[in-house]
């Protein structure tokens, strides 16, 4: 069983992920979204990362017209028990992490 893995054209640019690299990786490169959605049986995104099912029945509709299923990461509670799936957090961390690593790459002394 095995699987593929289709890039949107330039899709990790703006995190100095060229796709170049991508296909080093073994991922095939698609020049649009549609061309993606297409082909794809899950997608995967960075961001947006809430998808804000309370306001966003629009949004709601065309997936199920297409048969998505998406889950709400907005709503799962900051209570110290669901903390590892809780999105604010994990964001926040992540963030935390790469302002120290860019940090690092403009001090002179490393």
């Amino acid at each position: 069983m095995g699987f593929s893995v289709w890039i949107e054209i330039d899709a990790g640019m703006k995190s100095k992920f060229t796709d170049d690299a991508y296909i080093k990786a073994g991922a095939e490169i698609v020049k649009t979204t549609q061309e993606l959605y297409n082909k794809a049986e899950i997608i995967l995104k960075v961001r947006p990362t809430q998808v804000h099912i309370t306001h966003n029945a629009a949004l709601l509709k065309e997936y199920e017209k297409v048969g998505v299923t998406a889950f709400g990461m907005d709503l799962i509670s900051r209570k110290s028990r669901a903390q590892k799936c809780d999105l604010l957090s994990s964001m926040a961390r992540i963030s935390g992490y790469s302002a120290i690593i860019e940090a690092v790459n403009y001090f002179p002394r490393y």
